[in-house]
């Protein structure tokens, strides 16, 4: 068991690298026939989703284990990589995105769960914030080498940034094979109604935790503000501004390298700055990061990226870390954890056809103006509740 963490890492790596891709899955799917409100729909099903996929693996993940939802979740990735590679039509890239959606749910919640059973059973849960720091910097750096290869890739063409991360998630599913499955009592049953008893169970647990309830929400606003900025956002603001293809993956790696950084002094910053200061801050940053670059939209509008890089590098590691504290039962927490998941990946979906379309005929500064409201109305709104849901006076 004490090997599970440096092997985790090892097996972030490749995870990581087979997201070599997304830097340039925008300008993909547009030179192959689709448009920017196309694009949106695509995003959209993967992750709506989740709302069929997400629950039912944490569900799985609790039941047969982390490891095994683990390797599934690369299998399926490498499948739905290559149908994108022999995607030319809307309705096959829609088909890639279902194993998209089910790859990610497989591994959404059970990753986190994993790190931490493993840790409980070493007695060290202390350590979780650290070690999830560790693995964001590992994720992040890993994902700057791949967009400096995916740079280098796009030279010659889109298509190989694709075959290489399906060859990175080929390694991964190896990689994965290394790892010891923590035994927490997953009680794995082949009856549905045990999976039904686990899922109900999980949800009360959750309804009846109004600080958690906060925290999902919390973290809903701030996966929908970092993934419009990161992925509808990125990609449009530099075609808007004439960046060559090949600097795509080079401008996204520089911007991880800054949120490895981050991420790596997550647990000090934590420390210093307080866990309620940190919560304040990071909706802050998204909204000044959206403004900026709407009053600018030029070269310079890159340097806002800086306070998404912030964000983006310190909010699983120091949100998971809080989170976890607030489930209970370990044979419970890859099912919580995927309920955080479904909630935040279905309010993005919810959002992203209205941001393609407002892309499409609107344009990138408006749609991001529209975007700095939104996230100004919901920050106000969680901060109401807040008080309530903490029990605070």
């Amino acid at each position: 068991m004490k090997n599970n963490i440096p092997r985790f890492y090892s097996y972030s790596v490749f995870v990581a690298l087979s997201f070599a891709f997304v830097p340039i899955f925008v300008l993909f799917m547009h030179s192959r026939g689709l448009s920017y409100a196309e694009i949106g729909i695509v995003q959209a099903i993967y992750y709506a989703l989740f709302f069929v996929f997400e629950v039912p693996t944490g569900v799985i993940a609790d039941k047969l284990g982390r490891k095994n939802t683990l390797l599934l979740g690369m299998l399926l990735k490498v499948i739905a990589l290559v149908v994108s590679l022999f995607s030319y039509s809307f309705l096959v890239f829609v088909l890639a995105e279902i194993f998209f959606s089910l790859s990610r749910s497989f591994s959404s919640g059970a990753d986190s769960a994993f790190v931490y059973d493993s840790l409980a059973l070493s007695q060290d849960t202390s350590q979780y914030l650290h070690v999830e720091g560790k693995i964001q910097t590992v994720l992040l750096m890993a994902h700057v080498v791949g967009g400096l290869l995916g740079a280098l890739m796009a030279t010659v063409s889109l298509e190989a940034v694709y075959f290489f991360a399906a060859v990175m998630a080929i390694l991964g599913f190896f990689s994965a094979l290394r790892l010891t499955e923590p035994q927490v009592s997953h009680h794995a049953t082949s009856s549905i109604s045990g999976y039904r008893q686990h899922l109900l169970s999980s949800l009360r647990d959750v309804w009846g935790n109004s600080k958690m309830i906060w925290l999902i929400l919390y973290s809903t606003l701030i996966f929908i503000l970092l993934r419009a900025s990161i992925i509808s956002f990125f990609q449009p603001l530099l075609i808007s501004l004439s960046f060559p293809e090949n600097t795509f993956s080079l401008i996204d790696a520089m911007l991880a390298l800054g949120a490895a950084g981050f991420s790596w002094y997550a647990f000090r910053m934590e420390k210093h700055l307080g866990i309620k200061r940190i919560l304040l801050l990071l909706p802050i940053f998204m909204i000044v990061t959206f403004v900026g670059i709407a009053l600018t939209m030029s070269p310079l509008s890159l340097a806002f990226y800086l306070m998404s890089a912030l964000v983006w590098g310190l909010h699983f590691p120091v949100f998971r870390n809080y989170l976890n504290a607030q489930i209970p039962q370990n044979n419970k927490r890859a099912t919580i954890l995927s309920v955080e998941s479904l909630v935040s990946r279905g309010g993005f979906s919810i959002l992203l056809i209205p941001l393609g379309y407002s892309l499409e005929f609107l344009g990138v500064p408006q749609t991001l103006l529209f975007m700095s409201g939104f996230g100004i109305l919901a920050m106000i709104v969680l901060l109401g509740f807040r008080r309530r849901a903490f029990g605070e006076d």
